[in-house]
């Protein structure tokens, strides 16, 4: 396998993330993301759309790397998203899969982390 393969290939998704993007949507949560992902913004969003996960994040601010000039764990670039949102980091929570880069990028905003 070749690595443009690889950088173009959509991250596995963990069993319940379906399940409990579903719960979040239901319950009015407002949901955005941050990514460190290194394709452009068109492919990335594509990805997305492709998998059916866009249909969760329509309207929302979506951060890539393409997009910042910071990258998480740096608490700028989630300091952005909460901005541009209006949203103050006590009131948000970060979801994540990685401990130093959604985890600790999170805490640096005083979000709440799963």
């Amino acid at each position: 396998m070749n690595s443009e393969y690889k950088e173009e290939k959509l991250s596995i998704l963990y069993e319940d993330v379906v399940y409990i993007l579903e719960y979040l949507k239901e319950k009015g949560y407002k949901m955005g993301i941050i990514s460190n992902t290194r394709r452009d913004k068109k492919q990335f969003l594509n990805s997305l759309r492709e998998t059916g996960l866009m249909t969760y994040f329509e309207g929302a601010i979506i951060l890539s790397g393409e997009d910042d000039r910071y990258k998480k764990p740096n608490k700028e670039i989630f300091n952005d998203a909460l901005t541009k949102d209006g949203i103050k980091g006590e009131c948000a929570a970060m979801i994540g899969n990685n401990y130093y880069k959604d985890v600790i990028g999170g805490l640096k905003m005083n979000m709440y982390t799963v």
